[in-house]
């Protein structure tokens, strides 16, 4: 894991603690972490300040386009955040879609569609 010298400053100070901790038995505050015990042994999980993606950082990391709907239906019904990041689990990657396409069916391949409107034009017309 690689973690921003603030982060591992933290991640070093917690781990201090949670020994002490550990040691003393002492109850671990949340904001520090938490003690699980597994098979007689201690771990300490805690946070390092991460924060989670956003659904649309999730599907631009995947290679869907800037445009692609992600919060809601094909009726129109909305999504939460949990079902987004759910379906953008399950996805196919785009790019990976396209390099199977090409290697197998070479000629259904003319230009390159970016964006979900260019799809919409070339679809309609």
């Amino acid at each position: 894991m690689f973690l921003i010298p603030a982060q591992h400053d933290k991640a070093r100070f917690i781990g201090v603690e949670s020994l002490h901790s550990l040691a003393l038995l002492a109850p671990v505050p949340d904001f520090l972490g938490l003690f699980l015990l597994l098979g007689g042994t201690a771990y300490f999980v805690a946070d390092i300040g991460l924060r989670m993606l956003t659904p649309r950082e999730l599907y631009n990391a995947m290679g869907f386009p800037p445009d692609y709907i992600i919060d809601r239906d094909y009726t129109g019904r909305a999504y939460g955040k949990s079902k987004q990041v759910a379906r953008c689990g399950n996805a196919v990657c785009p790019p990976m879609a396209e390099a199977v396409v090409r290697a197998n069916l070479p000629e259904w391949c003319g230009k390159k569609l970016r964006t979900m409107e260019e799809l919409e034009r070339e679809v309609s017309a």
